[in-house]
């Protein structure tokens, strides 16, 4: 059986210093710039999404003096459609 023995040196000292410091700043730079720019497009892009959902349904624009009207059912006006309904009377009790 062989034992490989590994001898420390200082060239190897400094290859291990720079990838460390160069790795951090890598991270750094990225969540200094990067990050920032890819959290204000999510934020864009949700704050869109929720407001495209949330409009009301645009009514066609009308001219000044034109008139429409609107057949509304009774079952719909009512909120009614259901014919299963039952009333009931409550009774305060002292």
């Amino acid at each position: 059986m062989q034992h490989i023995i590994y001898e420390a040196s200082i060239t190897g000292l400094f290859r291990f210093l720079l990838i460390i410091v160069i790795t951090y700043y890598a991270f750094t730079l990225i969540f200094r710039y990067i990050v920032p720019i890819m959290l204000k497009n999510y934020i864009k892009n949700v704050q869109q999404n929720f407001t495209g959902q949330n409009q009301p349904p645009q009514q066609p624009t009308k001219k000044e003096g034109e008139v429409t009207i609107q057949v509304v059912d009774e079952k719909s006006k009512n909120g009614n459609t259901g014919t299963n309904d039952e009333y009931v009377d409550f009774e305060e009790v002292k």
